[in-house]
């Protein structure tokens, strides 16, 4: 529950050396998406950034370099829209799954980013290669992890990421 003691440790991780994001980076990735992807609490879509010109991408390269120089975003875009889809079909309160919708900004950034995140992982030696699991087996391992860290008194840290949508 101590953020300084999470902070700490990611300190000590070597500082990433993503290359710079250009507009033709932003175009490629634009390209994958569908332009009916559903909009964030900005308001924007796929197809609102497909249709923008190289100057506006040139702004927007601009921003992403300044949020990872300064390692934070514009509070604009710090917003997010949880929905609670059925699963099952039923009007169950608990048959429920929440999906956050972020801002098209962020997500856009986050498309850009996630190789070069996976390989930085792999390099500091907190993701293996290739390694991807089911919830199931993920979950088996974590209990694992946190029962053998109680019994000898250390503390846990880690993270959970999600590749799929990248």
């Amino acid at each position: 529950t101590d953020p300084e003691r999470w902070l700490r440790h990611l300190r000590d991780l070597p500082r990433p050396d993503f290359p710079a994001i250009t507009e033709r980076d932003i175009r490629r990735v634009l390209k994958k998406w569908s332009r009916s992807k559903a909009p964030g609490p900005d308001g924007w879509t796929p197809a609102d950034w497909k249709d923008l010109p190289d100057e506006a991408l040139a702004l927007f390269v601009q921003l992403y370099k300044s949020v990872e120089e300064k390692g934070t975003w514009p509070e604009e875009l710090l917003s997010a829209i949880v929905a609670m889809l059925p699963k099952g079909g039923t009007a169950a309160a608990d048959d429920r799954r929440p999906i956050v919708l972020l801002p098209m900004a962020y997500r856009l950034w986050c498309a850009l980013r996630a190789k070069h995140l996976q390989a930085w992982l792999c390099r500091c030696r907190v993701l293996e290669k290739g390694s991807a699991a089911s919830a199931e087996v993920l979950a088996a391992d974590l209990a694992f992890v946190i029962q053998r860290a109680r019994t000898h008194g250390e503390h846990v840290h880690g993270i959970a990421l999600d590749w799929s949508k990248c």
